[in-house]
């Protein structure tokens, strides 16, 4: 439970910061402008990294045991933090951004106490501290430029971070490591409550704060898998969890210096331009890639345990075929083969003049939705019942405010006030069904059954009957994985207690609620008094 907690605090805390944040982005100059760089045409906030760094730290510093990690890793993320919200309001001289990220690795690395103990086809080599101290150094800084780098296309850099997490966090699962995983997932929480808006086209840049943040995070976890807590992964590890921005960022610097360029230089020599100017659209694109890192991962799951020569040559097949992918003189060819692939494929999911069919599809989408929570929590009412004194006086607050939010009379639309609301609401209703699993294990799939359905029903056809009110990106396909892959996963679901369905369930909970948020349903008197009236009847199911 204290996995699922951090998760869902990094998500919310993401969640409410950022409605806020982006409200006074234009006042603080925290704005990406267009640029011949850049693929996106209109001023967007740049305020990701400010949501997500506050309740990760929130999170971590919360649930995470008392250590020199831990002490090392929040100093060490305070220091760029500080250096990258500077920059991404005044644009720092790359120098300084370097010094930045030297202060923050060499904390993470001698507050931490973590550098490279063993090393790739030399385990038995003694190297003094100081050296191997200075390599990680080096080594954590590359690591934030490459995903830094990266981050050139609308949820790229998040989805990336999302899934080298994921894989940390499964294999730390399977070696205690409890403070690890609390790190990785206080992670994917704030991720998932910002790729919802950095998805194409996006309304919300993560920013320097934001990706550089994910470039140390995912580096320091990385070593400290590979270095502390299991020594039979290959020291290689670190490496092949984040081969595609490493790739990608060595592949350009060595086209740079071949063109007789500053290697520092930024132009569109980066994997995601070669996609685009092949032909891909920017969804396609981003799909491609994240398929890309996804059986990268895939693939070192599998070989996690395998030699350093093994590993050794996976890396250099990776390595050549992003070479191959994004080489230049092959953009022709790429293009010619995706205009003939597109007149194949290309369909229409309706026929022209068939508004009435996506009205209906509409309408039919709204009550299955709202049915699906219906039953939801009418059976956990039903049947479920408050784990703690804690969550009853938070369905005590939730149900004045809700009472409150269905007498007031509000002119506008659901505000993120509501928004987060509804979503607490959700988290407490989800979380009273935890005791149905030993109580009624029967009700608890059949729960879980019934959010299936409501998700891929709303998913499905939401997106494809109208895309204003339910927009599916290349994020929500991720997330669509994982919710089928999560359950799945043995070592996230004893008998005890199933974490990965539960989480799973909060997933889709939240994507049921998200699409009554954009049609604008929470903003009803109507929906607020059924939410008072789920509040109060947690309330007296937990004292009578």
């Amino acid at each position: 439970m204290v996995y699922l907690a951090v998760l869902l605090l990094s998500l919310l805390c993401t969640i409410a910061l950022l409605a806020p944040l982006r409200h006074f982005a234009a006042r603080w100059h925290l704005i990406d402008a267009p640029g011949a760089r850049k693929v996106h045409v209109e001023a967007i906030p740049r305020i990701g990294g400010m949501a997500m760094v506050p309740a990760w730290a929130t999170a971590v510093a919360i649930w995470m045991p008392n250590s020199v990690f831990k002490l090392g890793l929040l100093c060490a993320v305070a220091i760029l933090f500080i250096f990258c919200i500077l920059d991404d309001r005044f644009d720092l001289h790359y120098g300084f951004k370097l010094i930045g990220q030297l202060a923050a690795a060499t904390v993470a690395v001698v507050v931490g106490d973590l550098h490279i103990r063993v090393w790739p086809f030399f385990p038995g080599l003694v190297v003094p501290v100081e050296v191997s101290a200075a390599i990680t150094i080096v080594a954590v800084v590359g690591v934030i430029n490459a995903l830094n780098l990266i981050d050139g296309l609308d949820g790229l850099a998040g989805g990336i971070a999302l899934i080298a997490c994921g894989l940390i966090s499964i294999l730390a699962l399977g070696v205690g490591g409890a403070e690890l995983i609390i790190v990785c997932v206080a992670t994917i929480g704030s991720l998932l409550g910002f790729l919802r808006y950095n998805g194409h086209p996006a309304v919300i840049f993560m920013g320097d704060s934001g990706s550089q943040f994910l470039g140390l995070i995912t580096a320091i976890a990385a070593l400290y898998l590979s270095q502390v807590l299991d020594h039979s992964l290959s020291p290689l590890f670190p490496f092949a969890v984040l081969a595609l921005p490493i790739a990608d960022t060595v592949l350009v610097f060595m086209r740079r210096i071949y063109a007789r360029v500053p290697p520092f230089r930024g132009d569109k020599r980066h994997i995601h331009h070669r996609l685009l100017g092949a032909g891909l659209t920017h969804l396609q694109a981003v799909i491609a890639l994240y398929s890309v890192h996804l059986l990268i991962v895939c693939g070192l799951y599998v070989l996690a345990a395998a030699s350093d020569w093994v590993l050794l040559g996976y890396l250099a097949c990776i390595v050549s075929a992003l070479a191959v992918l994004s080489a230049e003189r092959l953009q022709p060819t790429y293009q010619n083969g995706l205009i003939r692939l597109k007149t194949v494929l290309v369909f229409r999911y309706l026929p022209d003049k068939a508004d009435h069919w996506r009205s209906l599809i509409d309408r039919s989408v709204d009550s299955v939705v709202i049915l699906t929570l219906v039953l939801f929590f009418g059976s956990t009412l039903f049947y479920g019942s408050l784990p703690s004194g804690d969550v009853a006086v938070l369905a005590v607050v939730l149900f004045a405010l809700s009472l409150s939010r269905a007498f007031a009379r509000k002119s506008k639309g659901a505000t993120w006030f509501d928004k987060l609301l509804t979503y607490v609401t959700g988290t407490v209703v989800v979380f009273c069904t935890v005791p149905l699993g030993d109580v009624n294990p029967g009700i608890a799939k059949a729960q879980f059954y019934l959010v299936v359905v409501g998700f891929l029903y709303a998913v499905v056809l939401g997106a494809v009957s109208n895309q204003q009110y339910f927009r599916v990106t290349p994020t929500d396909i991720l997330i669509i994985a994982a919710v089928a892959v999560l359950p799945l996963i043995e070592a996230l679901n004893p008998s005890a207690l199933p974490f990965g369905r539960y989480l799973s369930e909060i997933i889709m909970m939240y994507y049921l609620l998200e699409y009554l948020y954009q049609r604008d349903v929470i903003h009803q008197p109507v929906f607020s008094g059924a939410q008072s009236l789920v509040c109060l009847s947690l309330v007296a199911v937990l004292h009578f």
